[in-house]
């Protein structure tokens, strides 16, 4: 039993970088979308941001799916082996916890971004808030990572690896919960803004439309 929620667990945590990453793309495509109309501007501080954080999920998808996938080295295996694992494999946990602090910087960061670039605009203030209200929804996703966070920290607290737990079994299955509960979330915050149902609603098209009109008339100025 232990041994296939082992396995499980590694194809849990593996799709979920890969999701995650494809989540934090999209938010950062959909920023594109309405912030750069001129993506040939090397010195704009928009398309510098929004590209960046491109360049750095990216990385960090690469590298922690090539550190996760050769944690064991030459042994597959090993991983849902109890004495092969502590012999020849890293303490993925910490890899794990590392994983876990950099996804809810990196979600912060991303929430950040459009922020100062909305407030910018020529708009009311009940405007702005509205707009910044569109633009955090993506603070649903940060919230799940903030709470898987604080349960790793909670594990680092009891021990740094399962078998340091009285319940490894138990350990091992509350961890595959909050990483698809965190996908899921994500997920949703994600699919929020650009849903057809939603974008129909007047004041949500009214905030994009907006938004968009103003950035196309300061491109076209500079």
């Amino acid at each position: 039993q232990l041994i296939c929620s082992a396995k499980i667990e590694f194809v849990v945590i593996l799709f979920s970088i890969v999701t995650l990453t494809l989540i934090k793309l999209s938010f950062l495509f959909f920023y594109a979308r309405i912030f750069i109309y001129d993506s040939k501007n090397v010195r704009s501080f928009r398309n510098i941001s929004v590209y960046l954080c491109m360049l750095i999920v990216i990385l960090w998808f690469l590298g922690f799916t090539i550190t996760y996938l050769s944690a064991c080295r030459d042994d597959f295996t090993a991983r849902w082996s109890g004495i092969a694992f502590q012999t020849k494999c890293i303490n993925t946990f910490w890899m794990l916890y590392s994983l876990a602090v950099s996804d809810f910087v990196m979600d912060c960061l991303i929430i950040i971004i459009p922020v100062p670039l909305v407030w910018k605009l020529h708009l009311t203030p009940k405007r702005r808030l509205g707009v910044s209200i569109v633009f955090l929804l993506g603070s649903l996703a940060t919230a799940a990572s903030l709470v898987r966070l604080i349960w790793l920290q909670w594990v680092v607290d009891v021990g740094a690896t399962p078998q340091a737990h009285s319940d490894p079994l138990s350990l091992i299955s509350t961890g595959i919960f909050w990483y698809l509960v965190e996908v899921t979330v994500a997920l949703l915050a994600v699919c929020l803004p650009p849903l057809p149902g939603i974008r129909r609603t007047q004041p949500v098209q009214k905030v994009i439309r907006s938004v968009q009109s103003k950035f196309s008339l300061r491109s076209r100025s500079s």
